[in-house]
């Protein structure tokens, strides 16, 4: 068995490779909270190293940030860090299985959402090496992002969990939803387009708890200044693709994160489909999620698609 190790570098070691005056400043003010979280980091990646070994599985390892083109030749991706590494590197994995070790499991270390395994239950690492540990297929997503001035369009495919449209600072965005027969302009503080699996809207902006590998996308629209602008504007889950068209001046689209941006003006769309490139993640604990999301509050419903689950509560699908 063969892996491909990719691994989180903490911000301390990050931050003092830099050799910055204020950058060492910081570390040194901070020196508790960076140091601990960088000798988590160390101890993980060190055991899930000495496991490989122990496992006699062979492995290259690169840091997230050093990941050159497609994975291939390898049974098994394993990603150390949180779910920002995870999708960073499904980025680059297409066709091969993924497995999760969170490597700062500690209150307030790393969201480790996708992970099965921290440094707590590495002894039950033969159970991924046996094929003993569930396998969950994920939908991705397709982006498709035009500038319909200049006829140009940029694919972003696949994508693991969101994309998010954003404000310039101090401001809104406006935007048309299109989402198969529904269309409506809204003005918010930016709006969500996200598979069942991305936690942030549903832990920050009261999202849909959908099931996941079913084909389900939801748009929801952001609130960061309380429900200024939400008060009209409420979850859109769909089977179908969205289209979202910006009328904004200036605005702010990303995918999977801030590392992949770009502008969203006048005359860019983006339109947002489900991939054909699924994901394999190993020992993903969706009842841990189901448990999670439980505790917070169901969405309002403003357009449904007719194949969509029913919520519980006071969600009632239009």
């Amino acid at each position: 068995m063969k892996v491909f190790l990719v691994y989180k570098r903490s911000q301390h070691d990050i931050y003092i490779e830099h050799d910055n005056p204020r950058l060492n400043w910081f570390i040194e003010r901070h020196a508790k909270r960076y140091s601990e979280s960088a000798d988590q980091q160390h101890r993980t990646l060190d055991a899930v190293i000495k496991e490989l070994g122990h496992q006699g599985i062979s492995y290259e390892a690169v840091w997230r940030g050093d990941i050159k083109g497609q994975i291939a030749g390898v049974d098994a991706v394993v990603v150390v860090g949180g779910d920002g590494t995870f999708l960073e590197a499904a980025r680059y994995c297409k066709g091969i299985p993924m497995v999760g070790v969170n490597s700062d499991s500690r209150p307030g270390g790393s969201q480790g959402f996708f992970s099965y395994f921290s440094i707590d239950n590495l002894a039950d690492f033969g159970r991924f090496v046996d094929g003993q540990l569930p396998v969950t297929r994920m939908d991705r997503l397709r982006a498709e992002l035009t500038d319909m001035f200049l006829d140009k369009t940029i694919v972003h495919d696949p994508l693991l969990s969101d994309v998010s449209i954003a404000p310039m600072p101090n401001d809104v965005v406006k935007y048309i939803i299109r989402a198969g027969t529904h269309e409506e302009e809204q003005t918010s503080d930016g709006y969500i387009l996200a598979l069942p699996q991305s936690s942030w809207p549903i832990y920050t902006y009261h999202g849909a708890i959908l099931p996941i590998g079913q084909g389900y996308l939801q748009g929801v629209t952001r609130g960061i200044a309380g429900d200024r602008f939400r008060q009209h504007y409420d979850v859109i889950v769909a089977k179908f693709p969205f289209e979202v068209e910006s009328l904004s001046r200036e605005a702010v689209i990303s995918f999977d994160g801030k590392h992949k941006s770009h502008d969203f003006g006048h005359g860019k769309t983006v339109t947002v489909s489900i991939s054909k490139q699924p994901l394999d993640i190993i020992g993903f604990d969706d009842a841990r999620r189901l448990k999670e999301y439980a505790v917070k509050r169901e969405p309002r419903v403003l357009s449904i698609s007719q194949h969509s689950p029913r919520y519980k509560g006071n969600a009632q699908p239009g």
